[in-house]
């Protein structure tokens, strides 16, 4: 006869031994869009300062990563696996029940800009946004080559909408699934 795993017909101890606390070395932020239901998660990485040849000790600033950990890593989040992920996307997806089609791309060639567009630009931008910095620093980097791509300087959510609606970009955003993040894959994502 097997032997049962620990906590799973036990929801309340399976509870218990998740993970709560924050990756080492780092701690999640959120980064606000337009409207506060609007809030997009980083993962904020602390960098050990840099030696210089003299010998001196030069500070890092953090680096913020995505982070798509959901809400275990999240100290604050109330977690409750027998409800299962809060539905982020619940309020976004009410707003727009008049309409039978719900796709990002739907609405995206009617020239409507969502909550979850918007989710994605915040996302997208920070890490340009922070690259730039970074580069900025160093030696000038060389062009390169697009291959076709439109690599916008910066990623607005009227950007992620037109390349949903050219079809250069997904975003999958299953109204079924209103617990998950927003994302866009595509040549420009």
């Amino acid at each position: 006869m097997a032997t049962p795993l620990i906590g799973i017909d036990d929801p309340a101890a399976l509870s218990r031994r998740i993970t709560r606390t924050p990756f080492a070395g780092s701690r999640k932020v959120y980064l606000p869009g337009s409207r506060p239901d609007i809030q997009v998660p980083f993962r904020e990485i602390v960098l050990s300062d840099t030696l210089t040849a003299d010998g001196r000790r030069e500070p890092n600033p953090p680096l913020r990563v995505y982070d798509s950990s959901g809400p275990y890593t999240d100290p604050q989040a109330e977690i409750d696996i027998t409800r299962g992920l809060p539905p982020l996307r619940a309020a976004w997806i009410a707003e727009r029940s008049g309409s039978a089609n719900q796709s990002q791309m739907h609405f995206a060639r009617r020239n409507i800009v969502t909550p979850e567009m918007e989710f994605v630009a915040v996302r997208e931008n920070l890490l340009r946004a922070q690259l730039r910095e970074r580069l900025a620093q160093e030696r000038p980097a060389h062009a390169g080559q697009a291959f076709g791509a439109r690599l916008a300087r910066d990623i607005t959510p009227e950007f992620v909408r037109a390349e949903v609606a050219a079809g250069r970009a997904i975003s999958p955003a299953n109204i079924r699934h209103p617990e998950s993040e927003p994302m866009a894959i595509g040549r420009n994502f």
